[in-house]
């Protein structure tokens, strides 16, 4: 395992697996086993020198390890989980040596289950069995597409000539409710960014791996060959059986080695990319925030709802946390009266909001600044107000 890491972090960026199990790690416990954590997922392992064995499980299944059921004899891992796999199978690696059953994947319903065999990972003599069943927990990944505006190219003259145009008097006083006038002003200010700035919907979340060349695309694809054809023959008994074997571990090698070279290049790109940049500009953490959003992954584990569900995003997990922090913090009162608050004598000022003062505080804002929960960039702002009917909406917006 030691030796293959790197195609194992691999297979787990790509494939995304629920579970990931590794028989035969053949390395010792260390002392220190973070290099073989992956952001998303947790490690659970029973390591022994000529043995052991593994497993990844991402953070979105809910798993309980039970250690009251393991040999500590055996290379053994007990797992409770709502979805399990079936069967595995081996790559013989020794000559003479048959495909047996060694690693066993028990579960209560294997009529659910669809199993294949691929290639193994790196240089490994396993082959990698996906198992997949038709009751497995949806998946929860961010994933969706987030609209970039191209704020270099707007037409700023012709969008101050549409907000100074907008009837502003029916939108911004439409109704008592002040959150609702807001959300009403901001429909306007996106349908004029819609109009009038270029922009273009670009995925986020997905498998992106911007390392993997097609050098890496390329030994992928000799590695998979190679292993089709050494089946083909192991089940044919093909005179040529030991050729076929060896041209795969050579595909095998090359593919390792490939992802270790792409890797390797991606990280001195990124390096001589951001030595070039001058420290704290724009560009340098443009390039250091995209770099950490391949590591951006929930820290807080998926959570079980009073009805057994879980709540796998931040919103709903906050949700669960303040109807649990609700109920805890209700007192029984009984028949008690209420106590009475003296009168402080004091009373609150008149709020009066200004037109300078308001345009003096939006002309201060940085265009640099992320935007907010209304999705509009702080760059619209100073076309807005420098127009004569936003201006107006101000002048008559009453104290």
């Amino acid at each position: 395992m030691h030796s293959n890491i790197n195609a194992v972090h691999h297979h787990l960026e790509t494939d995304k697996p629920h579970l990931l199990f590794l028989t035969e790690t053949q390395i010792r416990c260390p002392s220190d086993a973070a290099y073989l954590n992956y952001p998303g997922y947790s490690l659970e392992h029973h390591f022994r020198q000529r043995a052991g064995v593994c497993v990844y499980v991402r953070n979105d299944i809910c798993c309980q390890r039970l250690r009251h059921l393991e040999d500590p004899d055996f290379s053994t891992l007990w797992l409770l989980v709502d979805t399990v796999g079936k069967a595995s199978d081996k790559v013989p690696d020794i000559a003479g040596h048959t495909a047996n059953c060694l690693d066993l994947l028990l579960t209560t319903d294997p009529d659910r289950c669809i199993v294949t065999v691929s290639s193994p990972l790196g240089t490994s003599d396993h082959c990698l069995v996906k198992s997949v069943t038709s009751f497995s927990p949806p998946d929860c990944d961010s994933r969706g597409e987030r609209r970039v505006w191209r704020y270099k190219s707007a037409d700023w003259d012709e969008m101050r000539h549409f907000f100074a145009s907008y009837p502003w008097q029916q939108v911004c006083f439409s109704s008592e409710n002040p959150s609702s006038c807001a959300e009403a002003i901001s429909d306007v200010v996106r349908q004029a960014m819609e109009y009038y700035i270029p922009h273009g919907d670009v995925p986020v979340g997905s498998s992106a791996r911007p390392w993997f060349n097609a050098g890496c695309a390329e030994a992928e694809k000799r590695k998979h060959s190679a292993f089709l054809s050494w089946v083909d023959a192991r089940d044919r008994k093909a005179p040529d059986l030991s050729s076929k074997k060896r041209a795969f571990n050579h595909a095998a090698k090359s593919y390792k080695k490939a992802l270790r070279k792409a890797r390797f290049d991606r990280i001195s790109h990124i390096g001589q990319k951001l030595s070039a940049q001058p420290s704290g500009s724009r560009a340098f953490w443009s390039l250091a925030k995209s770099v950490e959003a391949n590591f951006c992954r929930p820290t807080l584990p998926p959570l079980v709802r009073p009805d057994g569900t879980l709540a796998h995003t931040a919103r709903e997990k906050a949700g669960l946390f303040a109807s649990l922090f609700a109920h805890n913090s209700r007192l029984d009162t009984g028949s008690a009266t209420p106590p009475t608050l003296p009168h402080c004598g004091t009373s609150m000022p008149e709020v009066r909001i200004r037109n300078k003062e308001v345009l003096r505080a939006l002309c201060r804002l940085d265009v640099n600044k992320a935007s907010g929960p209304d999705v509009l960039g702080t760059s619209i702002i100073p076309a807005r107000d420098r127009s004569p009917g936003s201006r107006e909406c101000f002048i008559h917006a009453p104290p």
